[in-house]
């Protein structure tokens, strides 16, 4: 009776520990970190979690668009018998020159290295250039070439495909459902030897390739979209109920994404908080009524903080100058765009007759157009003060100044900033991430900014801040700048890059703030 119970106990055991499937329904409305990976991107292809499954769409034609997911929860032995499948769909309809397809991406990875050997199989639902019925499609590479491939017309638009894995005799099988529902019907159309042996059948091309596989080696899983020369719109093509049976804990580190990122102030995205800066030189003749030359240099500081030098025909201050020098205010954000705050006053003469004046006004920087060529700046303004003893005065008085020739080419917006991410090794040797960002001003100045630790998360990306930053011009310390980056996610590309996909960035600097959505800022 013992002997029983213990045989019993040990075989519950073992199939709790040896045969637990894992699997996906995509229901949960955006993509598990802790399943699946950053994708793989090629032209324009994208996944999509939506309305229940796995959506790839692209809103390209490039020659070949898509997007692979790696599914990073387990990996799949060399050393025992395993499966994947996934429900997939297509529902379109390709032209002369177009391809689409949906399905499973197995590549093979070195134990030594955790590197991928360039040998991979594939299945997925396919749809043929002007065909109205699908094909159960599998293709084979082996160190980069193309041995072979498998094909069967069907013409469900929707069914169940299966990849699985023989350990034995080293044959992947390829498969689709005859039965969708409670009664599995697998039947194969397709098989492929990489061992020593072969054994594979797959009617075009060869069917066989060693792959030396070892007991140290395994195999990554990767779900796709693919479409070639073709736009695929939402709900056309999908995956669902993904499975795997046999697959192993990860045996080695998820990629962490490092690079040189350039990010830059978007010019075609109006409702962006832009920053300026209005340092030049500002030279004409002042309105009609006045008609008096002026030859100004406007300095703005760091923190926004606007300086005047330079003459007005006729002005001199108290102490008899032509040289006129003053803070006159500052550049600050106001609901959302860069606004001079003009505060000020002066004491001196005009036409040697003695002058008072103090006053306020807020005028946006950017430039107006007056119509008919002319263009200029707009505010409201408040002032008072004497001439020759006389008091004048305004409160929230319309501004409109003509802007000088040449004089709008001093407002800038334009910036940018290059971030770079790339691993380091302390006295033991442990290996860590850093990153480093350098700022380029509307101004011209360059804020560079000192290399930080940093991490990556799957589920939450990149968060960055830089501030304290050096000026490379002046070598003097900038305390008022500051960008930081938050939620920075990442995708890995097909040939390895990097790119980031998510997140949002805010800015200060000259006074002014600004955030928006990051991808906006991602330099072509």
């Amino acid at each position: 009776m013992w002997l029983l119970i213990g045989l019993t106990l040990a075989v519950f055991y073992s199939s709790q520990v040896f045969a637990v499937e894992q699997s996906d329904d995509f229901n949960d409305g955006g993509k598990n970190a802790d399943k699946w990976g950053s994708d793989q991107i090629k032209g324009k292809g994208r996944l999509d979690e939506v309305r229940g499954h796995l959506e790839y769409v692209t809103g390209g034609a490039s020659a070949t668009d898509s997007s692979d997911r790696p599914w990073i929860l387990r990996q799949f032995p060399t050393t025992a018998d395993w499966w994947i499948q996934i429900e997939a769909t297509n529902n379109t309809y390709p032209s002369v020159g177009q391809w689409s397809s949906f399905g499973i991406n197995v590549r093979h990875i070195l134990g030594a290295t955790n590197k991928e050997s360039g040998n991979e199989i594939e299945v997925e639902l396919a749809a043929f250039p002007n065909s109205i019925t699908r094909e159960f499609y599998a293709e084979f590479h082996s160190n980069g070439l193309f041995p072979g491939e498998a094909m069967m017309g069907t013409p469900d638009f929707s069914a169940p495909i299966r990849i699985s894995f023989n350990s034995a005799t080293k044959i992947f099988t390829v498969s689709y459902d005859a039965d969708p529902g409670p009664n599995e019907q697998w039947m194969a159309f397709g098989t492929f030897g990489v061992g020593s042996s072969g054994g594979g059948t797959c009617i075009f091309g060869t069917c066989n390739a060693d792959w030396d596989l070892n007991d140290a080696d395994r195999f990554i899983a990767y779900v796709f979209g693919y479409s070639n020369s073709m736009t695929v719109n939402d709900g056309e093509m999908y995956g669902d109920n993904f499975k795997e049976d046999g697959g192993v804990p990860w045996g080695g580190p998820v990629p962490e994404p490092k690079g040189s990122f350039r990010f830059a102030f978007p010019a075609n995205v109006p409702l962006l908080p832009f920053i300026a800066s209005i340092t030049g030189n500002y030279t004409g003749t002042s309105p009609p009524r006045v008609m008096r030359y002026y030859n100004i240099d406007i300095a703005q500081d760091e923190s926004g903080k606007l300086i005047a030098l330079g003459t007005v025909e006729g002005i001199q201050d108290k102490d008899g100058n032509s040289d006129l020098s003053a803070n006159v205010g500052s550049v600050k954000t106001v609901n959302g765009e860069p606004t001079v705050q003009i505060k000020g006053s002066f004491a001196g003469t005009r036409d040697n007759v003695g002058v008072t004046i103090s006053g306020t006004a807020a005028v946006p920087a950017k430039v107006t157009d007056f119509g008919e060529g002319a263009e200029g700046f707009t505010g409201t303004g408040s002032y008072k003060g004497k001439v020759g003893g006389v008091p004048f005065a305004g409160k929230n008085v319309p501004i409109q100044v003509a802007a000088p020739p040449g004089g709008a080419e001093n407002v800038k917006k334009d910036w940018s900033m290059q971030l770079d991410i790339a691993s380091r090794q302390d006295a033991k040797g442990k290996s860590y991430l850093v990153a480093l960002a350098e700022l380029l001003l509307p101004n011209g100045d360059t804020i560079g900014f000192p290399e930080k630790k940093t991490k990556y998360s799957a589920a939450k990306g990149y968060s960055l801040s830089f501030k304290g930053g050096t000026n490379t011009r002046t070598s003097l310390p900038d305390k008022k700048t500051s960008i930081s980056i938050k939620g920075m996610t990442m995708t890995l590309q097909q040939d390895g890059s990097w790119q980031p996909n998510g997140g949002t960035i805010t800015y200060q600097f000259l006074g002014q703030k600004g955030s928006g959505n990051l991808i906006d800022f991602i330099a072509p």
